[in-house]
């Protein structure tokens, strides 16, 4: 389990991390010429697992975290689309990209799902329900 002094610098490192990424995607492949499906892509395959590569040990739980995220991907659906105008939601729909808490949500679900499907001697996930 994470302190509460280490918590925050590691969600801080995996935003910049994130933010660095996005930024190097950006500086290498521009917004005017780089078709929005390779954007998203890239974003897809090299920005979102930097995000989520914890996320079976460490799920944000408060508002702020939460805000950090999402905030993050509103930055980044604006790139992919070259859309600053139309709201969150819409850009998220014309990607077929669901919000970052919907994933993580989806990602305990499938867990819980396989665990009861398949448990195994180590881990049984009927003790804990």
């Amino acid at each position: 389990m994470f302190s509460l002094q280490i918590y925050p610098a590691h969600m801080n490192t995996i935003l910049k991390k994130a933010y660095c990424t996005l930024s190097t995607i950006r500086r290498v492949f521009p917004i005017s010429t780089t078709p929005t499906e390779a954007k998203k892509k890239l974003y897809l395959s090299l920005v979102l697992p930097i995000l989520f590569y914890y996320a079976p040990i460490w799920h944000p739980c408060l508002i702020k975290d939460i805000t950090a995220l999402e905030h993050f991907q509103r930055r980044a659906t604006k790139y992919l689309l070259n859309d600053y105008s139309s709201d969150y939601k819409t850009r998220l729909q014309k990607l077929n990209i669901l919000p970052l808490m919907y994933r993580l949500e989806m990602a305990d679900i499938m867990f819980f799902i396989s665990s009861v499907k398949s448990p195994t001697q180590n881990f049984n996930i009927m003790d804990f329900y």
